[in-house]
């Protein structure tokens, strides 16, 4: 499944999302949840996240430079999560097509005698 992401108005490809990947990114999610490492740690792993996903040099591209110390980390983190979402949002299609698949699919005779019914119970409240 081909999957890509928008960042600074380019479009990049991403790799697809193997067991390798989900495993990365998981371990980035849980490592920025714990108390014990410090903002470095957190961003480095994020950033070799990143460079591992879309490649050393894209994310050069991206950010400027390689090194941690000039990255603005707001980037880094928006990047990652762009990265996520990216890889997210085939389902998130499909979720939502399927969704509209079964609404459109109930009759609306039987979507008209529900509003009727709801009229009719919000009269009788406040009589």
């Amino acid at each position: 499944m081909e999957c890509t992401v928008i960042i600074n108005g380019h479009s990049y490809d991403l790799p697809k999302k193997t067991m390798r990947i989900a495993e990365r990114i998981e371990d980035v999610v849980k490592k920025d949840q714990m108390i014990n490492l410090s903002v470095r740690q957190k961003f480095e792993n994020m950033h070799a996240c990143i460079e591992e996903i879309l490649g050393v040099e894209t994310a050069k591209e991206i950010f400027g430079s390689e090194n941690l110390e000039e990255l603005d980390l707001g980037e880094v983190t928006l990047t990652f999560k762009k990265i996520v979402d990216s890889y997210a949002q085939p389902i998130k299609e499909y979720d939502s097509a399927k969704m509209r698949n079964s609404i459109s699919g109930i009759p609306f005779d039987k979507l008209a005698s529900v509003a009727d019914a709801m009229q009719k119970v919000s009269k009788d409240g406040k009589q």
